[in-house]
């Protein structure tokens, strides 16, 4: 069984052609769509292929393509999951619609830089398997949510 999932997530000669641009934007579209697996949304499933995803153009990465797919993924996942804000922001702190936005993109890409570490980490000294995946995602979850006090934003209000 092992084998016929190596086989099946081996990069091909083609797949390994392809410009770093492709998982790139896989990283940043599956991270932007975890956020509909939330509240008002629920598409539960989501919650389930988005890190599908992240996993998946991790796969034969080195540290470093690790850490910028991360930050891509986390900078979806916060742009759209806090994008709340930006009626904060703009209607009520009476910002102009253009710095509303540039401020979440702002938090978002720093907020994207836990994930960033997150992968970094995982390519780094960990063996590449789900196994060692999901127990580091689960680390991290709870490190932003109990270490570093519970940055809410991405899980919108009812």
């Amino acid at each position: 069984m092992r084998s016929y999932f190596e086989k099946l997530l081996s990069p091909s000669p083609r797949q390994q052609a392809l410009p770093f641009i492709f998982p790139l934007l896989i990283a940043l579209i599956s991270g932007a769509m975890f956020s509909f697996a939330l509240a008002p949304y629920y598409f539960w499933w989501l919650a389930i292929l988005s890190p599908a995803l992240l996993y998946a153009v991790l796969r034969q990465r080195s540290p470093r393509h690790a850490f910028v797919l991360g930050w891509a993924y986390g900078f979806g996942l916060w742009f759209v999951g806090a994008f709340w804000l930006y009626t904060s922001i703009h209607v009520y702190g009476d910002t102009s619609a253009v710095v509303s936005v540039l401020m979440i993109a702002i938090m978002a890409a720093l907020m994207g830089l836990f994930t960033a570490f997150q992968t970094w980490l995982y390519r780094r000294f960990f063996p590449e398997t789900p196994l060692t995946f999901a127990p580091l995602w689960v680390l991290f979850e709870w490190a932003k949510t109990w270490v570093f006090t519970g940055f809410p934003p991405a899980h919108r209000p009812v």
